[in-house]
């Protein structure tokens, strides 16, 4: 019946109508009814899709690693052409995402070779991320560690000990002792245990120096070399002293210092201008409050090369735990339903009312004792 047409159907009707046995009597109602009857003609489509899941394994690159870029370049703008806002941007994330480029083209090809038969006309692009948590994988040092030992200056005496003559720059004996006690002489003592390294590696390294230097407000007088300096002048002038005899002096006691020895200086002061504490007042009688504000303070680092001792790994401590994010691409393309042409054919109710032959019986159940 689903696959006659009403002319069909009408036809058969009509020869029931006509038909003649002396044995039955029929008797032919014909009504056709409300709802949904039988669809003869439908010329639309159904919705169509396909899936592409960056997890799935099951698929094969046909473009060689090294045309990737140029493949994804040249052959998306059909793909792309079918996409929205959102699914373009997360597109873009896809082709750039290192560990998912060869899936992205893989999505490429397999849209390129099912488009001619298919004609997708839309196409997603899904982004999920998921986070798993597990214990973080232990580093093995690839270079030996080696100790760094900080230095101050001074380490025993005030910033603003006379460590430079009035209104100059050049340094005292007080400095130069200074430095011998709390800098030279300890190194020096270091490096007398050290055995001797491989040839023409040094047994300590500077790694970085800093040298501070202010001048109080005291207004400056005559240097020794007949100049009246500034404030600013006279900073800078006796922090590039002060570092220079330092880092003089221990090269001579055979610490390496080179051009990658970080070394940071700062002349300015609190004031900015060379000079740290309150402005001159003007009066004699206030001279000795203002000597503290002059200021020299050194701090270095220096690495001697002595092999640190490797830390040992407590096996009750609990593993440090990393996240590790993971990220997932799914493409859909999809060819949307189309309505067409529809021809129903409605519901139709056919009794054919018979005269039972007072010869036929109706069929009963009993038991039988040879089953």
């Amino acid at each position: 019946m689903e696959n006659k047409t009403l002319l069909n159907e009408i036809i058969r009707v009509k020869e029931l109508i006509n038909f003649k046995n002396n044995s039955i009597n029929e008797q032919l109602t014909v009504r056709i009814a409300k709802g949904r009857g039988k669809t003869l003609i439908d010329t639309g489509t159904k919705r169509q899709s396909m899936s592409f899941d960056t997890q799935d394994t099951n698929y094969k690159i046909l473009t060689p690693q090294q045309d990737w870029d140029k493949y994804l370049k040249d052959s998306e703008s059909t793909m792309v052409g079918l996409m929205n806002s959102q699914s373009k941007k997360v597109w873009e994330k896809f082709k750039a995402d290192p560990n998912e480029k060869g899936h992205a083209v893989a999505a490429l090809e397999q849209f390129n070779a099912t488009y001619p038969e298919k004609k997708w006309d839309l196409v997603t692009v899904l982004m999920s991320t998921s986070t798993t948590v597990q214990p973080k994988e232990s580093v093995i040092p690839v270079t030996p560690k080696f100790p760094v030992v900080p230095f101050v200056f001074p380490a025993n005496l005030s910033p603003s000990t006379k460590f430079f003559k009035d209104n100059y720059y050049e340094v005292t004996d007080e400095f130069i002792q200074a430095v011998k006690t709390d800098i030279l002489d300890p190194i020096q003592e270091k490096l007398k245990s050290i055995p001797e390294p491989q040839e023409g590696k040094p047994k300590a390294f500077l790694q970085s120096i800093n040298v501070e230097t202010s001048c109080s407000t005291l207004p400056n007088g005559v240097s020794p070399d007949g100049k009246k300096y500034t404030f600013q002048q006279l900073s800078s002038l006796r922090n590039k002293t002060a570092k220079d005899y330092i880092i003089s002096e221990l090269t001579k006691l055979g610490v390496l210092v080179n051009q990658t020895t970080k070394v940071t200086t700062n002349f300015l002061g609190e004031n900015k201008n060379g000079t740290s504490g309150p402005k001159w007042t003007g009066k004699n009688e206030d001279r000795p409050n203002y000597e503290q504000y002059k200021k020299l303070d050194v701090d270095l680092d220096v690495i001697f090369n002595v092999p640190a001792q490797e830390e040992q790994t407590d096996p009750n401590e609990q593993p440090e735990l990393t996240e590790i994010k993971s990220t997932k691409y799914k493409i859909n393309f999809v060819k949307r339903a189309k309505k067409g042409l529809k021809i129903k054919l409605p519901k139709i109710f056919i009794n054919l009312e018979t005269t039972k032959n007072p010869r036929k019986k109706s069929t009963s159940v009993d038991a039988c004792p040879f089953f």
